[in-house]
């Protein structure tokens, strides 16, 4: 691991920038402030955005002659370093329309960052304290140097909405059934009891 460009990953559980995202977008966590493999924190606190900013690039593997997305939005929130990802239209980049399929897959799931150290201290037992640092740039990865670093969110395609949206339909189609079978038990139930009355009344009667 080079100081200049270490790759951390972190654990990916945490609030959406988004609650609706685009087809074409996806969240994820990007620091947490959690234990990587070796051994290793980045405190998201300490994480320097500005220059990122001006050149929000994703890569794959880590690999800067492969951007396959940008960042439209980064942040510091509620301890973590959260982010959504843009990748370009369809058919811009083959690579990045490869990318972006197997997020949605389930193939490629993981983020790694690549940043500049700027303060750190060693940790007892072992593994360094990264108290601030520079993010340069954010890739998609395959293995990360954190098991847990995942991406959080993604837009489902078009055949997977229809699906959801034809699955909700039916529930509410079963919901509305049983609610009129409900109401005309309760009708049936009631025409019973009035008729049962009815009878009891002439019954006293002969009495």
């Amino acid at each position: 691991m080079t100081p200049l460009a270490a790759r951390f990953s972190a654990p990916a559980a945490g609030r959406k920038l988004l609650t609706t995202l685009g087809a074409r977008q996806i969240t994820v966590i990007a620091s947490d402030g959690g234990r990587d493999r070796m051994g290793d924190i980045l405190m998201p606190g300490g994480c320097v955005l500005e220059n990122f900013k001006r050149n929000p690039v994703v890569l794959a593997q880590h690999d800067a002659a492969q951007p396959i997305a940008r960042c439209s939005q980064i942040e510091v929130s509620n301890g973590q370093v959260v982010a959504t990802i843009d990748f370009p239209a369809e058919g811009v980049s083959a690579r990045s329309d490869e990318y972006l399929r197997l997020v949605k897959a389930g193939v490629l799931g993981a983020v790694s960052v690549g940043f500049l150290p700027l303060k750190s201290e060693p940790m007892r037992g072992g593994g360094i304290l990264y108290t601030s640092w520079e993010l340069l740039e954010l890739s998609i990865v395959s293995v990360p140097a954190n098991p847990a670093a995942l991406v959080t969110g993604k837009a489902m395609g078009a055949a997977r909405a229809r699906q959801t949206a034809d699955a909700e339909g039916h529930r509410a189609l079963i919901a509305r059934a049983g609610a009129e079978h409900a109401a005309a038990a309760e009708e049936r139930m009631r025409e019973r009891r009035a008729a049962l009355l009815y009878a009891n009344q002439f019954a006293t009667l002969r009495w």
